[in-house]
């Protein structure tokens, strides 16, 4: 069943969510979601166990009938409560980008700083105790392409993202749960204010990219895409 949840997600990024799908990827998302989507799909003891703690059910959760489903996506308990339990103050399409937009890479140690000089790359020097904005970082890498021969720029950004794979961490946490809130998201909403999603760093601008965008409507083309996707799932079970 693992393997239908992953086809089928890694089918709706590719045909219906395009501009998520570099941002699944870099931040190694993809097998996180799946198995939250098999445990809200199938609602089994087995998928529940391989939830990653940071997306483990909570109280609220499991005692709430009723709320938008993408909520259980939050990584942050205490945000993701909030939003549960307030989801009707809120256009929560609305909140699931801003907050796309507003997670950050926070540097608690220093990482040699390389040169930046350049103006069209105009990445800040990394050191500790800053913050840089995740979006933007995944913009950069995939405008790199692929690194053969990276220059100084290109090492600057992939150091900031391999820094968020530091050994130092738990092996049980995923990347997703130790990134951050830009304190700009919870300007916007201070209702959903949670000191443990909050950055303790306030990068120096807000994100230049584009921001994350909504999910494309259905169509009969995606649709056959998705059940394309279930199909190879599935053969692919039988001949394993």
């Amino acid at each position: 069943m693992t393997m239908v949840v992953e086809g089928m997600l890694g089918a709706f990024l590719q045909h219906g969510w395009p501009s998520m799908k570099t941002w699944f990827d870099t931040t190694q998302s993809h097998l996180l979601g799946a198995r939250v989507l098999w445990w809200q799909t199938s609602s089994s003891h087995e998928a529940a166990t391989q939830v990653p703690p940071g997306n483990s059910p909570t109280i609220i959760q499991l005692s709430q009938p009723k709320y938008p489903s993408i909520l259980d996506w939050v990584p942050h308990p205490g945000l993701r409560d909030l939003l549960i339990l307030n989801y009707q103050s809120y256009d929560i399409d609305q909140v699931v980008c801003d907050m796309t937009n507003a997670f950050v890479v926070e540097i608690e140690e220093s990482i040699p700083i390389l040169d930046t000089s350049d103006p069209a790359v105009n990445l800040p020097s990394i050191s500790a105790g800053y913050s840089y904005n995740l979006m933007e970082l995944v913009e950069r890498a995939s405008a790199f392409g692929p690194m053969e021969n990276p220059n100084p720029q290109e090492l600057a950004v992939m150091s900031l993202l391999q820094s968020t794979e530091s050994t130092k961490y738990s092996s049980m946490q995923h990347p997703i749960h130790r990134f951050k809130l830009d304190p700009r998201f919870f300007d916007k909403y201070p209702a959903l204010y949670d000191t443990n999603a909050e950055s303790k760093y306030r990068p120096r601008h807000p994100p230049f990219v584009q921001k994350s965008q909504l999910p494309l409507p259905f169509t009969t083309d995606s649709v056959k895409e998705y059940m394309n996707a279930v199909l190879h799932a599935k053969r692919s079970m039988v001949s394993a």
